[in-house]
């Protein structure tokens, strides 16, 4: 995927092949000794944390994967302290349509073929733009697959615990709209497109977003490895693999985020290898981002410190927090597709070629 300026940030959710083995619940991933220490408070110099809304409840699904899973991520952004964003009917027809492209063309991807049935513009912006709708920004995620989930909540989820699509659906944003569509073949095709518009800054100078956030006590500790882009290129062995749970941080949209360094320590202080990114290591991380995921599963029941060490607009800072994981991730997972039999295959996409796991 290649970069984009501000006023349009388009991130692909690869279609995913997941199976019973993503979760970590095997004995060798889970610290059944003692519960975890409950995390301690953070470390700040010379920046701070977002504030979280830990109260935030859970979402209970309503059975419709449009509904349930544009809930979803507004409930994900109220966790974290973002502004939910407001449905737009306007919006939520042009993702509509663009599903729809796509189960109809077999086509996955943020771009149409406008020789294609279906074709509503190339681009979201100007999918947005034909819509007679006007704004500063467009931004897009989207998950496209095979098979069946067994849970409606699975696409959204999905796109937030895969770190570059995480930051587009944490992004400033204030309307949204989204649409499902899921086609006739067998396997049948499905697709659910989430678009967010009208940029309005949320962070603060100098404040960051973490997930897992501060103090948090029941975050995920693994994921399968099968993002477009990838956090983990430089091991390819690792693509489609389960791996450690993404740590993200993100300031606002403008600034130029420099990462030193940013460890993963557990309880004893020992230290989880992980694979950082920034805008310095990265082509397609933004300026304003940065993540760590570590090459193996994190442990479940464990207490977890994060730590960042770098410069923001080049004066330096250093933050430290605390999270603890879920003792079994397998409620987390439960999402999982029940049909894993159906092959990858290669999807052409016009930033290049990339394996499209289709279920």
């Amino acid at each position: 995927m290649r970069r984009m300026d501000k006023n349009y940030v388009a991130v692909i959710g690869a279609s995913l092949l997941l199976s019973a083995c993503g979760g970590g619940d095997s004995a060798d991933t889970v610290n059944n000794a003692t519960p975890p220490t409950p995390p301690i408070a953070t470390t700040l110099v010379g920046a701070s944390f977002f504030k979280t809304d830990p109260a935030t409840p859970a979402y209970s699904p309503v059975g419709d994967f449009d509904i349930d899973s544009f809930a979803l991520l507004n409930r994900q952004r109220r966790l974290l302290g973002m502004p939910e964003v407001v449905r737009n009917s306007v919006i939520s027809s042009a993702a509509a349509a663009h599903s729809s492209y796509q189960v109809t063309n077999l086509a996955p991807g943020h771009y149409e073929d406008a020789t294609k049935p279906g074709f509503t513009g190339v681009s979201p912006q100007d999918r947005v733009t034909a819509a007679q709708y006007k704004t500063n920004y467009v931004g897009e995620v989207l998950v496209y697959w095979t098979g069946d989930y067994r849970q409606t909540t699975a696409p959204a989820q999905l796109l937030f615990d895969a770190p570059f699509h995480r930051l587009g659906i944490l992004t400033s944003g204030t309307n949204a709209g989204s649409g499902y569509a899921s086609g006739t073949g067998k396997p049948a095709a499905h697709a659910w497109t989430w678009d967010i518009v009208d940029y309005k800054e949320a962070l603060a100078a100098r404040q960051a977003l973490v997930y897992p956030y501060p103090t948090q006590t029941n975050a995920p500790y693994s994921w399968i490895n099968n993002e477009t882009p990838n956090p983990l290129a430089s091991r390819p062995d690792l693509s489609g693999v389960t791996v450690g749970y993404p740590i993200t941080m993100q300031i606002r949209s403008g600034d130029t985020l420099d990462v030193a360094t940013f460890t993963i320590t557990d309880s004893r202080g020992t230290n989880v290898a992980c694979e950082k990114l920034d805008h310095n290591n990265s082509t397609e991380t933004r300026a304003n981002f940065t993540l760590c995921t570590p090459y193996a599963s994190l442990k479940g029941n464990e207490t977890y410190t994060g730590a960042v060490n770098g410069a923001i607009n080049a004066t330096r800072f250093s933050l430290g927090w605390q999270f603890s994981t879920t003792a079994n991730q397998a409620a987390i997972n439960s999402y999982d597709s029940r049909d894993t039999a159906y092959p990858p295959v290669v999807v052409p996409d016009p930033d290049g070629p990339y394996l499209k796991h289709l279920d």
